[in-house]
This record gives C-alpha cells, structure tokens and sequence, in this order.
C-alpha cells in the first residue's frame, strides 16, 4: 500500500464522468479495437477505482488518464449495480462543466467527438450511456428551471 490507496489493485467500483462543455455537448470516447470491453464502440471517460480511493477521485484520476482533462467539481447523479460474468460491479456516475486541459488520449481510446445529446441515436454507444445521459439532462435542466424561477 502506498498512501491512501493501493495503486496496484483495482476495485469493482468503477467511476464515469460526463463532461459537458460550454455548448452542453457531452464528451464521448470512442473504445479502441484491441480493449477487451466495449470495442469499437463509444463510451464515457471513466474506469476502475483502486481499493480505498475515494470515488470521486478515482473518476477524475481516471478521466485525466484517459483524456488529459483535469475535471473538478464533479457531482455524483446515478449508482448502479450491474453484474459482468460472475463478478458484481458498481458503477458510479458523476458530472461536471468544470474541466481545462486539451484532450490528449491514451490507448484505450482511438478517437473523441463533443455530441449534442440529441444525436445520441446516431452513434454505437455502450449500453446505459445513452439512458444515464438523458436522465443527467432532465435533472440538469429541471434544476435550471428550477433556479431561474
């Protein structure tokens, strides 16, 4: 163990962030065909938490790793179990507008498109991204509503 956490052991806990800019456009990835999960198709920047990481943190950390944002202000909206195999997973799902850097992407991931969430039918995304979208739009546009009256 190093720190808080052990940085050689992931968890079941996985975090996703959904970045949304200025334009209220979502920053989606497009998987790599050599990843064993999801290739070749679009999904959220995100990944495994390390046992005894804060999850908040683990998201960001693994939305920088991937996209070479650095996020903040990240707000959780939606936690789901879901089970992959015989293994039992938690997904925790976070958002935010506040993020600086340009996008620089590692391996896992072979392109990026800013996307309305509107056009979400006109691309492969991973399953529950399109769902966990547009239930993040209706909170966040409730909650506008909501402080603009």
């Amino acid at each position: 163990m190093t720190g808080e956490y052990n940085i050689e052991i992931d968890s079941n806990d996985i975090g996703q962030v959904v970045v949304i800019n200025e334009k209220e456009e979502v920053l989606l990835l497009l998987r790599s065909p050599e990843m064993p999960w999801a290739a070749n198709r679009w999904a959220l920047p995100g990944g495994h938490i390390y046992f005894g990481e804060n999850k908040k943190h683990g998201a960001a950390r693994e939305t920088f790793e991937e996209t070479n944002l650095i996020c903040s202000n990240l707000k959780r909206f939606e936690k789901q179990e879901v089970t992959d195999g015989d293994q039992k997973k938690v997904l925790f799902f976070y958002w935010t507008q506040d993020f600086k850097g340009d996008i620089e992407l590692n391996f896992e991931h072979t392109d990026y498109k800013w996307i309305n969430i509107n056009d979400l039918d006109s691309i492969d995304v991973v399953e529950n991204v399109k769902s966990k979208l547009l239930d993040l739009f209706t909170i966040v546009r409730f909650n506008k509503r909501e402080n603009n009256s």
